[in-house]
């Protein structure tokens, strides 16, 4: 899996408030200064160059070649370690903030109480009515300026317990909520955390910052971009809203209108202004020109804009300002994905969610067993044997490797599942992405990096 598939990368919409030009990334032992760009595709050759000549002749290593440089790719922005320090330095900043409001606030009670006096003091002894009119103006100046300064702690105040409580949340792990109802996938939920939910905090404090208009999850049947997404906006704590693709395009592209006009009044009109994420999932039909559109704008006919293509990229591009909505597409066919809606300005990120790698699928054979056995499980071992379809161009996707699990529990018939009934199903439970749908999809990955490099480059 990665982020942003493509040849040169440039930062400048994913940074928070980037103000220096410079940044040193120590934890991915990179340094890029200025206009810098990085290179994925040469980083990623690199990688594919460290392999042995045994696995360069079995085309082994690419998953891992891939992930490296994806990890390389994510440390061009700031990295999970440096959002926290922006962070921690937000709320330090809050803090003394609230800590020199809160002294002028008992430096002007003090001071209206001692006016205060003064004027009822001068009534009581009949001073001259000029004295008193001037006691009089001056504690009314200092109850606006009081009020005035009141309203500039509450407002501080409010805007520093926003971005702590919106922290916590994001921060939380709840069971079967959120992240906590996806196996694995570790470096894609921090990228994910990194480009979208730890900017949450700080638009609910007030701070500019950036956050996606679209993202792209595509992939094979049954590698999870759909849960990927639920799960994701459990995790931000976003209203999450899924609209009906199977319908005709006119009234898919009306019922965005709609809910993006809906997640408007929603983030208004509501105290934690709540973003949404709105899912258009398996958007084939509307994600490229269909023959009628073709024809229609080969004879001048028609306007691009006027397109399903060109009304979707321009609802996407500024959504999330506009609107405060991000939206998620997903798809099997990234081919079909139109060039326009590859665009940093509309969909910055285009995130590959393919077979488990080891770790994820130790990961996922563990979650799935949980509750059904208390037995001593070899999960790595088990992962070993899912992976070893791999050398024929052969998968199982996260659904396959539940697949197995459901073939074990028959087996199993009611008792704890056991590593010997986990190595039988998989006998049986055979990998559910073909060597056609493997190879069909290194081919769409390869053309997808292509397309994005040749937006980037102008071409």
């Amino acid at each position: 899996m990665f982020v942003n598939p493509i040849n040169v990368y440039s930062p400048k919409y994913l940074s928070v408030t980037r103000v220096k030009q410079n940044a040193t990334m120590p934890n991915y032992n990179l340094t890029f200064t200025g206009e810098d760009r990085f290179d994925f595709n040469k980083k990623y050759e690199e990688e594919l160059d460290k392999r042995n000549w045994f696995q360069k002749k079995l085309g082994l290593g690419k998953e891992k070649a891939f992930h490296t440089a994806s990890t390389y790719l994510v440390g061009y922005n700031e990295g999970k370690e440096e959002q926290e320090k922006i962070y921690e330095r937000l709320v330090e900043q809050q803090q003394q903030t609230l800590k020199e409001l809160s002294e002028k606030l008992k430096m002007q009670v003090k001071l209206e109480e001692e006016i205060r006096q003064k004027y009822e003091e001068a009534k009581l002894r009949n001073q001259d009515q000029q004295i008193i009119l001037s006691l009089k103006k001056e504690l009314e100046e200092i109850k606006q300026n009081l009020k005035e300064q009141k309203e500039k702690y509450n407002m501080t105040a409010d805007s520093y317990n926003k971005l702590v409580n919106q922290q916590k949340i994001i921060t939380k792990r709840e069971n079967n909520k959120g992240w906590e109802k996806i196996a694995g996938n570790d470096l894609l939920k921090s990228q994910m955390e990194e480009v979208f939910i730890n900017k949450l905090p700080l638009e609910a404090g007030g701070y500019s910052t950036t956050i996606p208009n679209g993202l792209l999850f595509y992939g094979q049947h049954g590698t999870g971009k759909t849960r990927f997404a639920q799960a994701l906006a459990e995790q931000a704590g976003c209203e999450y809203v899924t609209i009906d693709t199977m319908q005709p395009d006119e009234d898919l592209i009306l019922d965005l209108r709609k809910e993006l006009r809906n997640a408007q009044r929603r983030y208004e009109n509501s105290d934690e202004h709540k973003r949404t994420i709105i899912l258009l999932d398996d958007f084939d039909s509307v994600a490229e020109l269909n023959d009628e559109e073709r024809e229609k704008l080969k004879n001048g006919k028609i306007e691009f804009s006027d397109t399903n293509i060109g009304q979707l990229a321009s609802l996407l591009n500024g959504c999330s300002d506009k609107y405060h909505a991000t939206v998620i597409m997903t798809t099997n066919n990234p081919k079909k994905v139109d060039s326009q809606l590859l665009d940093e300005d509309v969909v910055p990120y285009q995130i590959f969610l393919g077979p488990p790698n080891e770790v994820d699928a130790a990961k996922i054979f563990k979650y799935h067993t949980s509750g059904f056995t208390d037995q001593e499980i070899d999960y790595n071992k088990l992962a070993n044997e899912v992976l070893k379809v791999v050398d024929d161009n052969q998968a199982y996707s996260a659904q396959g490797i539940v697949n197995v699990v459901e073939a074990a529990k028959n087996i199993a018939k009611g008792a704890q599942i056991t590593e010997d009934d986990l190595m039988e199903a998989l006998k049986t439970a055979a990998p559910d992405i073909s060597a056609e749908t493997f190879n069909k999809f290194l081919s769409e990955m390869e053309d997808l990096i292509e397309r994005r490099s040749q937006i980037n480059k102008g071409e």
